[in-house]
């Protein structure tokens, strides 16, 4: 065999050599975790955890109960109008007090409109951002348990029925495609935040629902 062919062969097998043990090294030195992803459909969660779904019947009965009494002061004022217009005399005492009368039915209802709309807005941001905490807290408590390393929120958002503008910005923004179903963590995490809730009202006691409601009346 020539010299120069000899140098080629020796200088291939030492570059095999140093690329095997640089492979070697790199397994060896294996410091990062292994990649493991999770799924969570952060809607799904927060409207069908059961402090979502008992909270949202407390709305609607508080909602129902504040539509009555709009409704009520609604009336009485109607009722006050027709009878400046049609029975009293006018500038007489009874025609100057029911004008004022009037005129306070109409600033309470206003007033409890405006209240009611600004105190509800409030509340539902502050117990929102509470029960987003809590879902990122069992999100990372069962990611810790089962090693995973990255979880993501799977958008599964009915693309049907949409305009051109609001379908072109879900498919934009969906991140995942699709997924294993093993992959999905929400039923999980369901589980997890309603088993801690339960927990939170047994610590609580048993609820007390007056019979005079925190809606302040107007009269």
């Amino acid at each position: 065999m020539k010299k120069t062919t000899l140098f080629i062969v020796v200088m291939a097998g030492l570059l095999v050599a140093a690329w095997g043990l640089r492979g070697t090294g790199a397994a060896q030195e294996g410091d990062e975790p292994e990649l493991k992803l999770g799924l969570v459909k952060v809607t799904q969660v927060l409207t069908e955890c059961q402090e979502y779904l008992d909270r949202d019947k407390k709305m609607k009965q508080k909602e129902q109960e504040i539509r009555t009494e709009l409704s009520r002061l609604r009336e009485e004022s109607e009722a006050i109008r027709q009878e400046l217009e049609n029975v009293l005399t006018p500038a007489s005492d009874e025609y100057m007090n029911r004008l004022k009368e009037w005129f306070d039915k109409k600033y309470a209802f206003e007033s409890l409109k405006e209240y009611q709309k600004e105190s509800l807005t409030a509340a539902t941001q502050a117990w929102t951002e509470s029960l987003y905490e809590k879902f990122l807290s069992e999100v990372a408590g069962i990611a810790r348990q089962k090693g995973l390393t990255l979880v993501l929120n799977k958008d599964d958002t009915d693309l049907k029925s949409r305009n051109v503008s609001e379908l072109s910005a879900m498919i934009v923004n969906r991140k995942v495609l699709y997924n294993a179903a093993n992959f999905d963590i929400t039923a999980l995490v369901i589980e997890k935040m309603d088993i801690a809730y339960d927990k939170e009202k047994a610590a609580k006691g048993p609820e007390v629902t007056p019979e005079t409601k925190d809606t302040p009346e107007v009269k």
